[in-house]
């Protein structure tokens, strides 16, 4: 597992009763929004300088994956940990790492 120094851009985001599925912890799905919210906030901040960015340039999401290592539930805050963790010619990849205190 890739430790989190490794992924420099760190974020909280709180985890909302609303987050929550029918058995009381925190539906899959949403891992998945929260990524989206701190991948957005890192390329925001790191092309901040280039106003085309977003509106000439932008990225394509290819692939998303995540692997599940233990139950969440609300209320809680997520520490995220967010960067890249391999540039190629024409691709790159990022990695999210989603911690509930010791988890």
């Amino acid at each position: 597992m890739t430790q989190p120094a490794a992924v420099p851009h760190r974020v909280r985001i709180p985890v909302r009763w609303g987050d929550m599925d029918a058995l009381g912890h925190v539906n899959n799905a949403r891992f998945f929004t929260y990524d989206e919210d701190v991948r957005l906030g890192f390329f925001s901040e790191l092309m901040a300088g280039d106003k085309q960015f977003w509106t000439e340039y932008g990225l394509i999401l290819a692939h998303i994956a995540c692997d599940f290592v233990a139950q969440l539930r609300a209320p809680t805050e997520l520490d995220v940990h967010y960067g890249l963790s391999r540039i190629g010619g024409k691709s790159f990849e990022t990695r999210a790492l989603m911690h509930d205190g010791d988890t």
